[in-house]
């Protein structure tokens, strides 16, 4: 059992970074449907939940070792012919992983920079040294990261969410959007691409069907849970539509204190999001140790560069098109034999 909730904390800091902290993720996906959002948070969670489950079933029977055999078999891409395909889908997946990194650096940057005047550069710096140093450990540095760091994230989102019981509003005035199934299924598709590599490698910390089911579910409680507590943390408060932080604005009215200590949950949120954007695009991209730690260290360099981007400005580009793309996973996976229930 103690393997299954250290899968599951690994997946909730993958698909929590900046975005979904700050509760801007939450705010454009869900709230501006209005109360309907709440079904969409439900289904999102259940898909989320049902694509780790499919995922993991796929690498469990087939016994995946790497990306590659796992795009080989969900995309039944193993005839010569259509090698060129399959390089295709794995080029965009690494280019997907790789600026995932890159944003959530410039979001660690961007966050200090605004909180504390420090410049993006110093900050950048000292996040990928910390994400090479974990990172050395190969995917037991990602897991014991996460044991650590992602359940203070979660109890805290919750104690904040029991706080601000009082003030949840149900009288938004805002224009409602249309289409929030699709929203919730983007949302969902787009999370789940950065899943792929890291639970292949999870591989070690399961066995068995039934642990993969009780993955599944832990991992949809969880989910909902903390989704549903940022929605009601927010949900009602016109004002919220121009701020880049809406979490950190609602905070504030608890007091300094509050509101600093979930600064450092959006600083755990982006760390964790990023380390399994970076384990991911390399062990993609390298089959030994050396090149492994060589490409690590050309990733951290690069990553410090990039820092200087605008966060904002990779979130508008990442958004349409690998939410798109996630899609097409989504449907493969679902299609493959091996993932049915």
């Amino acid at each position: 059992m103690g393997n299954i909730f250290k899968i599951v904390l690994v997946i909730i800091g993958t698909i929590i970074g900046a975005g979904f902290a700050s509760g801007k993720e939450i705010e454009i996906f869900f709230i501006d449907y209005g109360v309907i959002g709440i079904i969409g948070l439900l289904i999102t969670s259940a898909v989320m939940s049902l694509i780790v489950y499919k995922i993991l079933k796929i690498v469990e029977n087939k016994k995946i070792k790497n990306y590659e055999q796992f795009l080989e078999e969900t995309c039944n891409l193993k005839s010569s012919n259509t090698n060129m395909l399959k390089d295709i889908i794995k080029c965009i997946m690494n280019i997907f992983l790789l600026v995932t990194f890159f944003a959530m650096t410039s979001g660690f940057s961007s966050f200090f920079k605004q909180e504390f005047g420090i410049p993006m550069i110093i900050s950048s710096i000292v996040f990928v040294i910390l994400c090479y140093i974990t990172l050395l450990g190969n995917i037991n540095g990602v897991v014991k990261i996460n044991t650590v760091l992602i359940p203070f994230l979660i109890l805290y989102i919750l104690f904040l969410g029991l706080k601000n019981m009082p003030n949840i509003s149900f009288g938004a005035t805002r224009e409602i959007k249309q289409g929030w199934m699709f929203s919730s299924l983007l949302y969902a598709s787009y999370n789940s691409l950065m899943l792929i590599p890291v639970l292949i490698d999870l591989k070690k910390y399961y066995e068995g069907k039934k642990n993969i089911k009780n993955i599944a579910v832990c991992l949809f409680v969880t989910f909902f849970i903390i989704m549903i507590t940022i929605f009601s943390c927010l949900f009602g408060r016109e004002e919220i539509g121009n701020i880049e932080l809406p979490m950190l604005y609602v905070i504030k009215n608890f007091g300094s204190i509050y509101q600093g200590l979930y600064g450092l949950i959006i600083v755990i949120a982006i760390f964790t999001s990023a380390i399994a954007a970076e384990y991911g695009f390399l062990v993609n991209v390298t089959k030994t140790r050396k090149q492994y730690t060589k490409m690590l260290i050309i990733v951290s360099i690069f990553s410090a560069v990039f820092s200087q981007v605008s966060f904002s400005y990779f979130i508008k580009i990442m958004y349409p098109f690998f939410g798109f793309l996630g899609l097409l996973q989504i449907f493969l996976i679902f299609k493959n034999k091996c993932s049915r229930i």
